[in-house]
């Protein structure tokens, strides 16, 4: 995410996309002349005399130099004014400027209100106008791709909007045509909700639309058909409603699939009696499967039950083997401990 806010600025890349991207059309009042100049001063990095063409050509209605005026202001951090200038280059029919304006409303980036649905709006703008940019850099085609596949998904999974499939699939296929490979697993005509792996898909989509509802729907499915994250899934999205009994036997059953994080979760919940009594022998069981399935938090727990000995005789050098080994597995705090 963060990788795609930064791209939205970085300058190098869209000054070296910008002279290729340029496409004069009929202008009046010495438009074209003024653009020519543009383009010219961006090839030559000069970026104040660009800044001034551009600022023209956006006067004069250009939607190129509204989007390069925007990518200018943003580099003297004026991100209220590029904002502007992103959301005018999109009113003059810029697919780039539509997807960055969507960036902008759909992160809350730069002092900007995060609003949800102004970010689909945008979105949708940008991906509903035809054409391409042939010569368009990387980071301007995936923020117009991100666009299509984020309609696609608030359409089909949004709680803001009514369920509209066919809007959604619409939007998938061509983030999916602009390469943007989970659009198209979606959308795979081969996949029907009789597929655990499917569901999985759909609980993820789902959650990142924070409807988690409709996530626990597909995850319980999934579970059903023995699909460990589906099962995992279920059972932690149960304990944030603090359904800790109800969640029990999903994240048993994905422990017993070896999901190493319902393992390790199941494992704190008996620790602390956590929908149940509190049971350190059954803890401990569920955290030594988790640690064996290179959890490094399990690992971690077992360190310091048997350093203390909290349900086990105490041991020092058991208590060093684990927290050596969460350590290896990437948990600093345990390092520290060994």
């Amino acid at each position: 995410m963060k990788k795609s806010i930064h791209a939205i600025f970085a300058m190098a890349a869209l000054l070296s996309s910008l002279s290729g991207m340029l496409t004069i059309t009929a202008c009046s009042d010495g438009l074209d002349n003024l653009l020519v100049q543009l383009k010219e001063a961006i090839r030559n990095y000069d970026l104040d005399k660009a800044k001034v063409l551009s600022e023209k050509a956006c006067d004069k209605n250009s939607d190129f130099g509204c989007y390069v005026y925007a990518g200018l202001l943003a580099k003297g951090n004026d991100y209220h004014n590029a904002l502007k200038m992103l959301e005018k280059s999109c009113d003059l029919n810029h697919k780039g400027g539509c997807a960055e304006a969507g960036l902008y409303y759909y992160y809350g980036a730069y002092g900007t209100t995060p609003d949800t649905l102004k970010a689909m709006e945008y979105y949708k703008r940008g991906c509903d106008i035809d054409g391409n940019d042939p010569n368009a850099d990387v980071d301007y085609k995936q923020n117009i791709a991100i666009g299509c596949y984020r309609v696609g998904s608030q359409s089909r999974f949004g709680k803001e909007n009514p369920i509209d499939e066919k809007n959604a699939n619409k939007y998938y296929e061509k983030a999916c045509k602009l390469g943007i490979e989970f659009a198209c697993k979606i959308i795979d005509p081969t996949k029907t909700e009789e597929d655990a792996d499917y569901l999985v898909i759909l609980q993820s989509e789902a959650i990142r639309n924070n409807n988690f509802e409709k996530a626990k729907e597909y995850a319980e499915k999934a579970c059903e058909k023995n699909n460990d994250l589906g099962c995992f899934t279920i059972g932690e999205l149960l304990t944030r409603e603090q359904e800790n009994s109800k969640a029990i036997p999903f994240l048993e059953k994905g422990c017993n699939l070896n999901n190493n994080g319902a393992c390790v979760e199941l494992g704190v919940m008996y620790l602390k009696g956590k929908g149940s009594v509190p049971d350190t022998s059954k803890a401990i069981k569920l955290l030594e499967k988790s640690c064996n399935l290179k959890v490094n938090q399990g690992c971690f727990l077992l360190g310091g039950l048997y350093k203390l000995g909290n349900g086990v005789p105490a041991n020092k050098e058991k208590a060093k083997e684990y927290f050596t080994k969460a350590c290896h597995l990437g948990l600093r705090e345990a390092c520290r401990m060994k």
